[in-house]
């Protein structure tokens, strides 16, 4: 499915390299059948989990070192 795999390599894109995602990027989704609102709701949904996985993640190290 094109529009699965241009929403997995764009989250790829902004969770591990995200200086290197350009306007090109956004263009991608949008050629993939994604519309602004939808775009926008997956960077909310993309900037939530890797918040909520960073909290986690420094949680767990505060309680290694406890």
């Amino acid at each position: 499915d094109t529009r699965l795999k241009a929403i997995i390599r764009h989250t790829d894109l902004v969770t591990l390299n995200p200086k290197e995602a350009t306007a090109d990027d956004i263009s991608a989704l949008r050629s993939a059948g994604l519309d602004d609102a939808d775009i926008v709701r997956l960077s909310e949904l993309i900037a939530f989990l890797s918040y909520q996985i960073r909290v986690v993640a420094g949680l767990r190290l505060m309680a290694e070192v406890a």
